[in-house]
């Protein structure tokens, strides 16, 4: 047993900041932090270890240095922190180090943002990003003509490493921007958007634990960045 359980301010900060307050958990949609009106604002996020602070806690280890510290914690909703500790086969540390470094991705992403004056720049900065992912997918994903003449090459681990390098961070740039404005959105607007999140946050997924089954790119949304007519 190490000698002190405690987290120091500065450690704690940091995760929180890092994480925006979110639950580091691919689509996981329960909230961190909540404000009601006699209580005020409360923290429900919990700081959850990677490697256990007991040594017979989950996912282990003899005396690791630093297991009270920022790079040894993650932040976790109540929920699937209880999920993660009582199953750590199911979720070992190499699971979540990248959870916590993809939430932290987008968090930094979402705050790259240019500053969209109108409805219009938001849509072509979105559509923009999807062409991109449109190319990606055509010259490697699995329906790509390499793909389909020669199935033995190693056209799937480029696929792979796109996905992480470039399509994964551009969907969550789209999502991080129609969340900061989505105040220049209608309600179905935002219903079409919401259809993208959900594919979003299921192919990121899909790309680290296989899906029986995934919501495909929403045609609507892609409908929604066309350019009007007026």
């Amino acid at each position: 047993m190490y000698a002190s359980r405690s987290i120091s301010q500065r450690d704690s900060n940091i995760l929180w900041g890092r994480s925006a307050g979110r639950c580091a958990v691919p689509a996981c949609a329960n909230i961190c932090i909540d404000t009601f009106e006699q209580t005020g604002t409360i923290l429900l996020g919990e700081m959850a270890h990677v490697i256990a602070y007991s040594e017979q806690g989950p996912r282990a280890v003899v005396a690791l240095e630093g297991i009270n510290s920022y790079d040894n914690l993650v932040l976790l909703c109540p929920y699937h922190h209880t999920i993660i500790d009582k199953a750590p086969q199911d979720f070992p540390e190499e699971i979540l180090r990248r959870w916590k470094t993809d939430l932290e991705l987008r968090v930094r992403k979402a705050f790259d943002l240019p500053n969209f004056s109108g409805k219009r720049q938001l849509f072509d900065f979105a559509a923009r990003i999807m062409a991109e992912n449109r190319a990606i997918h055509a010259q490697f994903g699995p329906c790509s003509p390499i793909a389909r003449r020669n199935p033995l090459s190693n056209v799937a681990e480029v696929w792979r490493a796109k996905k992480t390098e470039r399509i994964i961070p551009n969907n969550a740039a789209v999502v991080a921007a129609f969340e900061r404005f989505r105040d220049l959105l209608t309600k179905d607007e935002v219903a079409v958007f919401e259809c993208f999140r959900v594919h979003a946050s299921a192919f990121e997924l899909n790309s680290g634990e296989r899906l029986d089954e995934a919501p495909s790119f929403p045609a609507a949304f892609g409908a929604l960045l066309e350019p009007s007519d007026d």
